[in-house]
């Protein structure tokens, strides 16, 4: 692999400009994309020549992610355990390889940089995906005890492991941590109490260590315990997504699409006039100004801004307006990163 100071040199003799989200080819590796870049006018794209350069070198991982193993300890001989009665249960939590190829999420793509950013402080990283629905038991009493067991598996490997940094996901976190005063008014069995105590208790716990970072995601925040939220260091919410993402993630499906070949590239689809005015087939037309395109010819929306807001028949100006049209009403359930 080519050292950082090879490849800034390599980029220098190059390259004149760069922008926001572009691959670069090069010899000996087999991505370079720019996903950052700061100027004073936050311009998309900037002099090479202006810019200092900050490259972080990764392996990118593929395996699949592994079963976190429950450490309970199995039952001596002639004794039966609490849950071999009815079957063992176990929690359900899953260790991803960090920096992974699948991750493409939100907050996937968080702990994603997280590990390029301090690869010279730790030697690996994994992230902890926890099922926080899955961690209630069917017996009475049994949900702490399944809490309480998968982070002490969790801080077990904390300490046993101090080069490798975990990133422990709790996705939808309410489902666990719903606030006790409506429990006890409602008829929330005293079995989830138990359960976000033991959650509580966990967390002041992974607290003194430095090598984990807890991420929890939830879509009704105002349902959380108090005493979750303010154990959070930061408190992030996510709105929903402008004209533009909701323009670009239109156009990664319809290249995915295009490259599996669900559907046909636009050079060998019929003339317009063949299909209905619908938005479900706007993107199978033929663009009337510039004749059959390759899928590259729907450019990216800055891009689309710049060479396409005036030409209304082609079809990245479409896109564009479907884009806007699919903005999502007050119902939408915006999420907190926390």
């Amino acid at each position: 692999m080519k050292s950082k100071k090879a490849i800034e040199r390599w980029l220098r003799d190059h390259y004149a400009t760069l922008e926001i989200g572009q691959s670069i080819c090069s010899s000996g590796i087999q991505s370079m994309t720019v996903v950052d870049l700061v100027t004073e006018g936050n311009e998309p794209v900037s002099k090479l020549a202006d810019l200092s350069l900050s490259i972080h070198l990764f392996q990118i991982y593929c395996q699949p992610r592994t079963d976190l193993q429950d450490n309970k300890c199995p039952p001596k001989h002639g004794e039966e355990s609490e849950d071999d009665s009815e079957g063992r249960e176990y929690f359900r939590a899953y260790v991803t390889l960090l920096p992974h190829v699948e991750l493409q999420g939100l907050w996937e793509s968080l702990v994603q940089k997280l590990a390029i950013r301090l690869r010279l402080h730790y030697s690996t990283f994994q992230m902890i995906e926890v099922d926080a629905a899955a961690l209630f038991s069917k017996f009475f009493g049994e949900s702490s005890k399944l809490v309480s067991r998968i982070f002490d598996t969790i801080e077990r490997k904390l300490k046993q492991e101090p080069e490798v940094f975990v990133c422990v996901l709790l996705d939808e976190i309410e489902s666990l941590a719903a606030a006790r005063q409506q429990s006890i008014g409602g008829n929330e069995p005293k079995d989830s109490m138990r359960a976000l105590n033991a959650l509580l208790v966990a967390l002041d716990r992974l607290g003194k260590y430095s090598n984990v970072l807890v991420l929890c995601t939830s879509n009704l925040v105002q349902m959380i315990d108090p005493a979750i939220l303010d154990r959070i260091s930061v408190k992030q919410y996510i709105p929903e997504p402008g004209v533009k993402i909701r323009y670009e993630i239109l156009r990664k499906c319809y290249l995915d699409l295009l490259e599996t070949g669900m559907i046909a590239p636009l050079k060998d689809c019929q003339a317009e006039e063949d299909f209905p005015s619908s938005p479900t087939t706007i993107l199978s037309f033929e663009d009337e100004n510039l004749g059959p395109q390759p899928s590259q010819a729907l450019p990216r929306y800055d891009i689309m801004q710049l060479e396409f807001r005036t030409k209304e028949q082609s079809i990245p100006y479409r896109l564009w307006k479907i884009a806007e049209k699919s903005a999502v009403g007050p119902s939408f359930a915006q999420k907190s990163l926390n």
